[in-house]
């Protein structure tokens, strides 16, 4: 049972991106080695913030924990860093850059679909 979770909201507004790490986490924990897509407004989770003021796990301290729980499969969409002015040079975490057009393709990889 492949997984892909597909991040596409900003970070701190809400709880839907923090609840989508958790998830993911715990997937991880449970050894079902989920993927991750940053696509859209989810590609700001990746920039370095400063303690959030809500008292919510800090999204940035989570993405670091990424490799210890084996999540090896992190995709960006080229397109969103683009939209965003970001370069992959300002990730802190080993990614795959994937083109728009490459979505489908790559998304049929995997069984199942988490968006948040």
């Amino acid at each position: 049972m492949a997984t892909l979770f597909v991040m596409r909201q900003p970070p701190y507004q809400g709880r839907i991106a923090r609840e989508g790490l958790d998830a993911l986490l715990t997937f991880a924990t449970f050894e079902l080695k989920p993927a991750l897509l940053f696509l859209d407004a989810g590609v700001l989770q990746l920039l370095p913030y400063i303690d959030d003021p809500t008292s919510q796990k800090q999204i940035a301290k989570m993405l670091s924990a990424l490799p210890i729980y084996g999540v090896e499969q992190i995709y960006i969409e080229r397109e969103s860093l683009t939209n965003y002015s970001l370069q992959s040079k300002h990730i802190n975490l080993p990614t795959i850059l994937v083109e728009r057009q490459q979505l489908p393709e790559l998304m049929t990889n995997y069984d199942f679909h988490l968006s948040f």
